[in-house]
């Protein structure tokens, strides 16, 4: 199978890095090694590599690990610094498991069980909330007298505001 130079550049940064035995590179610094501008060239031919034979790669969450098979040779397995850093890429994993590590104890114990009924609160003012005056003057004043009850004016008010039409 012909390889073109970029993927054999490509092939030789990554081959150096697993003599090192170092990690694989990300696509920038690859990039950057190989005299490349563009990052999604490297992503390419690294695809374009895997597809004959020449790579293997086993992707974790931000890092990957680089087998070629024909030299039998990998790169180092990344640094593990959190559980979730040993799952498999998202296209890899398995559907039904759950990859997260085990939950933390909590904190803070948990509500007391009358604390999560919700009770509806619903506010009432306490005096008659009609506005009698001259708007234009900005002569407003609120009523204040006590309220009716369900309502938030006074009796006389809530008569005025609130027109029950005759049955007939």
């Amino acid at each position: 199978m012909v390889v073109s130079e970029r993927q054999k550049a490509i092939y030789d940064t990554i081959k150096l890095a697993a003599i090192a035995g170092e990690v694989c590179p990300t696509n920038r610094k690859i990039a950057k090694l190989s005299g490349l501008a563009s990052t999604s060239s490297v992503a390419d031919a690294i695809g374009r590599l895997q597809r004959k034979g020449k790579l293997m790669v086993t992707r974790y969450n931000r890092s990957r690990v680089v087998v070629f098979p024909d030299l039998d040779l990998a790169t180092a397995e990344p640094p593990v610094s959190t559980a979730l850093g040993q799952a498999p890429h998202w296209r890899n994993r398995l559907p039904g498991v759950s990859y997260l590590p085990d939950p933390l104890p909590p904190v803070f114990p948990p509500p007391a069980p009358w604390r999560l009924q919700w009770r509806p609160q619903r506010w009432q003012p306490k005096t008659c909330q009609y506005i009698e005056g001259v708007p234009s003057r900005d002569e407003r004043v609120k009523c204040g007298k006590p309220v009716a009850p369900s309502s938030p004016y006074c009796a006389d008010h809530h008569a005025r505001c609130y027109y029950r039409p005759q049955a007939g």
